[in-house]
């Protein structure tokens, strides 16, 4: 039997053109993997994302949604959010109830912490019919330590985001598991896994800030303020302004003891909450905070007595605590924790606060978040 042999060269491959196709072939590879991911990818990375029994594909393909809608893609926020065909929002939603694949949880956080970072794409969440089941798995999350600190903490943060949004009602006071009773009575409400944070002395200095940032925020609600004041929170509140021990002229407008201030004044914006906090304390609190600046301005002023006269003239302000001039004003640029002008009015709820993102400036947070998956 007479075999035809290919001839071949010298690396002892045959010359039918088998090396120049695998070349073609791999170049092809590389210039497709570089093709930055569009939108009309997202019904294909959903897929992938949620039925994919790989868990890393599964978690690519959320990193790549992440990359969809971070700062450099803010344009595409407003069709992921409001369109039909690149709507993520169930999917995302669903990945966090998923404990199967904890990648794909944080990543899924993630791509919601950008799509809440934009004022149209945060309205759109927020009055959309998944707001009720977003609040209920943000909250199990954050309840929960068994999960992992940086989805609980990414978790916080998409509902101190939420929270600015304009024209928000009751989405925070629903009940997480449907039953009919209140959010007080609720072990699993907003409302009550704030307190139980608060409580928890292994809280993180970063994720206290951030847990009463976003108490400030639900406090310019009155209905939020009202059942807030029901809870242990204006006491926790009291007890990080008490505990500070840096004086009240050197509080800057992100320290926990300001913020905390903050959230006291609005909740006493409201004649539902002031009872409360008479009780609790405040005013005696808010007049050490008054007496501690006028101390430390009148030593400021010793040298020039006619200023220093003119000064203690103006009357007293801690009945600031309970009038309607509460609002918290922010003149300095915060990107993570400024809040618009509340209402004048104690007896009536307008929708102008917070105010849009043209109006203010940056009112959430926006930073791209590192993961594991970029230091490839």
């Amino acid at each position: 039997m007479i075999s035809i042999l290919r001839k071949t060269n010298r690396k002892g491959e045959k010359k039918d053109g088998t090396r120049k196709s695998r070349t073609l072939k791999k170049k092809t590879q590389k210039r497709v993997s570089t093709v930055p991911p569009q939108l009309e990818d997202i019904p294909r990375l959903l897929d992938t994302m949620l039925n994919s029994k790989d868990g890393k594909r599964a978690a690519a393909a959320a990193k790549i949604i992440v990359d969809l809608c971070d700062n450099r893609n803010e344009q595409n926020r407003i069709r992921m959010v409001w369109t039909k065909e690149y709507n993520v929002l169930p999917a995302l939603i669903q990945c966090l109830a998923t404990e199967e694949n904890e990648a794909r949880r944080i990543l899924a956080c993630a791509a919601l912490l950008n799509l809440s970072s934009s004022h149209e794409s945060t309205r759109g969440i927020v009055h959309g019919p998944w707001m009720n089941g977003l609040i209920q798995r943000l909250c199990n999350i954050i309840s929960r330590k068994s999960c992992r600190e940086e989805l609980r903490g990414l978790s916080l943060l998409c509902v101190r985001n939420l929270s600015m949004a304009a024209g928000i009602k009751n989405a925070f006071q629903e009940s997480s598991n449907g039953k009919d009773f209140g959010p007080l009575k609720n072990p699993n409400s907003l409302f009550r896994v704030l307190e139980k944070s608060l409580k928890d002395q292994q809280l993180s200095p970063g994720k206290q800030l951030v847990t009463v940032g976003l108490i400030r925020n639900l406090a310019c609600r009155r209905e939020n303020a009202v059942l807030i004041a029901k809870t242990q929170i204006p006491e926790l509140l009291l007890d990080n302004i008490r505990a500070s021990s840096v004086p009240t002229t050197e509080w800057k407008s992100t320290s926990l003891e300001k913020v905390s201030l903050d959230a006291i004044r609005n909740l006493g914006r409201w004649p539902g909450c002031r009872e409360t906090l008479i009780r609790i304390g405040t005013f005696d609190v808010m007049k050490a905070i008054i007496d501690s600046k006028r101390s430390s301005r009148y030593n400021a002023l010793r040298g020039n007595p006619q200023q220093s006269q003119r000064l203690f003239k103006k009357s007293s302000d801690a009945s600031l605590v309970f009038t309607a001039d509460l609002t918290v004003h922010y003149d300095e640029t915060s990107s993570s924790y400024n809040i618009a002008t509340t209402s004048d009015s104690n007896d009536e709820d307008h929708d102008s606060f917070p105010v849009s993102l043209e109006n203010q400036h940056a009112w959430a947070v926006t930073e791209r978040n590192p993961f594991w998956m970029d230091r490839n």
